[in-house]
């Protein structure tokens, strides 16, 4: 069976049309997995501020713990209390 002009040019816009919707496709599912790595870009940004302030706030603990350390080793060192017999 062959194949006359029209009968391939109704294929080639057939094909035509398939590689269209092909690249449609392709193009929204690039779309979205684009915006999907951007949510995760700011999610894992949230997470890095999070993780900054911890480590802030534990440094922050820590310099008070230091600060208070002196008055608590003399309250360690304060004799205790003679105990009545």
């Amino acid at each position: 069976m062959s194949l006359d002009y029209s009968d391939r040019q109704a294929l080639l816009e057939a094909l035509d049309d398939i590689k269209d919707g092909i690249r449609d496709s392709t193009l929204q599912q690039q779309e979205n997995f684009t915006e999907h790595q951007q949510g995760q870009t700011q999610m894992a940004d949230a997470f890095n501020r999070i993780a900054r302030a911890l480590e802030n706030l534990t440094a922050e603990v820590k310099g008070l713990r230091e600060d208070l350390n002196p008055a608590l080793d003399k309250s360690k060192k304060l004799p205790l209390p003679q105990q009545g017999n």
